[in-house]
């Protein structure tokens, strides 16, 4: 039975939108305690705006409740209602109204274009952005499609696949996430080089300090006047691979210059000239 004993509740803030990625919208309400010293719980009702469907979580002694897997883009109301230690339960708080954002669409964010010395073992890693839309989840696939051996990738239906590779030369790999409604693919070009090329046969390049500009990071190093500059990147010095910045970059005489504004200079990472044939 309700009660009429308590008018006071309020809901003071409102709607704070969960930023993962589920199966549907995270809404968390919040609200003013009510003064009575005798409250056991508060119950959150909700629906959707129209539908005529009423749904309850009772979220117990605490003034803060998060309604999950709500509908993307659709208006839902929203109202609070305490009870005491008696089982009477108060008259609701204020309906808020509030419409769901739209569904973030897949996307995926790995490196593409990746330089490599063999004999190694690469990890690749690939981050899935967006919303799980469908009940099917999501599917990942990693599969070679061109290249001058075979490559046996192992765990090519996660995000972090990983293959031995012994053989120079050029690779391509190809990166399908589906999550039942889309598809995203990715061509990851991998160059493979023997590690007696690192140098091109001559002196290692020595990078100069870098210097910070206003459009990026000035990279200088001591060069050859006819050589041909890779410019590779690794977040971590455990990585397996650099990843390409730049390529076949020819040499401005005994130092050469390049500036990264990539964008990647805000983040921590490692950067290596190879003089490459």
């Amino acid at each position: 039975m309700r009660s009429r004993w308590l008018l006071t509740l309020t809901i003071l803030i409102a709607l704070l939108l969960s930023a993962e990625a589920t199966a549907g919208v995270s809404v968390r309400v919040a609200w003013d305690p009510n003064p009575e010293n005798n409250i056991a719980g508060y119950r959150i009702y909700h629906g959707v705006v129209g539908l005529g469907q009423t749904n309850v979580l009772d979220v117990g002694p605490v003034t803060t409740g998060t309604v999950t897997n709500l509908a993307f883009t659709t208006p839902h109301w929203f109202f609070v209602t305490a009870y005491n230690t008696f089982a009477l339960e108060s008259d609701p708080s204020e309906v808020l109204f509030h419409t769901t954002r739209a569904a973030v669409p897949l996307g995926v964010e790995t490196d593409t274009a990746l330089l490599v010395f063999s004999p190694t073992t690469v990890q690749l890693n690939a981050d899935v952005t967006g919303d799980v839309t469908s009940p099917l989840g999501r599917t990942v696939e990693w599969r070679m499609i061109s290249g001058f051996a075979p490559l046996v990738i192992a765990g090519s239906s996660t995000l972090n696949p990983s293959f031995d590779v012994d053989v120079p030369g050029y690779y391509s790999l190809l990166l399908r996430v589906a999550d039942g409604l889309a598809v995203v693919e990715r061509q990851i070009n991998i160059e493979v080089f023997d590690r007696s090329q690192g140098s091109g046969g001559g002196a290692a390049p020595v990078l100069e300090p870098p210097f910070l500009l206003p459009d990026g990071l000035l990279i200088g190093w001591s060069s050859v006047p006819d050589g041909r500059y890779y410019i590779g990147r690794r977040r971590s010095l455990d990585d397996t691979h650099w990843v390409i910045l730049a390529r076949a970059l020819p040499s401005q005489g005994y130092s050469t210059y390049w500036v990264d504004d990539s964008g990647l200079t805000l983040s921590a990472g490692f950067y290596s000239i190879f003089n490459l044939p």
